[in-house]
């Protein structure tokens, strides 16, 4: 995907067979991107490290998720609601990074990336597949 986003202004995305969205890179994000990421590299791989760094961030972001977790690099991602501004974003992560500067080593912010958004629609598609091979399995004796 990333170098759908390098090369092409336009762009398409099918899952099942069907087009789900087709558009400008941009425009897809903003209609189709729900959050951002923030990677954090830790001083520490501790368990206690990570869970007091995740509850720190839970407090500063209501809806919070633990993506990853490996070797010293956390994933969060963050759904977001419309009038959150990325200089809101980035003043509260500074904020924290100084905070916590003994648990985070560095840390970046990320926008919603066009893999992000084909697999919301591919995990759309297979929670529909899913629930409707459920259906057919109740109807059938």
């Amino acid at each position: 995907m990333d170098e759908c986003e390098q090369l092409c202004n336009r762009l398409a995305i099918m899952t099942g067979g069907k087009f789900k969205c087709s558009g400008y890179v941009p425009d897809l994000k903003k209609r189709f991107g729900t959050g951002f990421t923030i990677k954090l590299k830790l001083k520490s791989e501790e368990d206690y490290v990570v869970n007091d760094v995740t509850e720190a961030l839970c407090k500063i972001f209501d809806d919070c998720q633990l993506r990853e977790n490996h070797a010293g690099m956390v994933t969060y991602f963050i759904k977001t609601i419309d009038d959150l501004k990325w200089s809101e974003v980035f003043t509260s992560m500074e904020a924290f990074s100084r905070e916590w500067t003994h648990f985070v080593e560095n840390y970046s912010v990320n926008e919603t990336t066009l893999e992000d958004i084909f697999l919301k629609f591919e995990n759309s598609q297979r929670r529909a597949s899913a629930q409707q091979l459920r259906h057919s399995n109740e109807i059938e004796p």
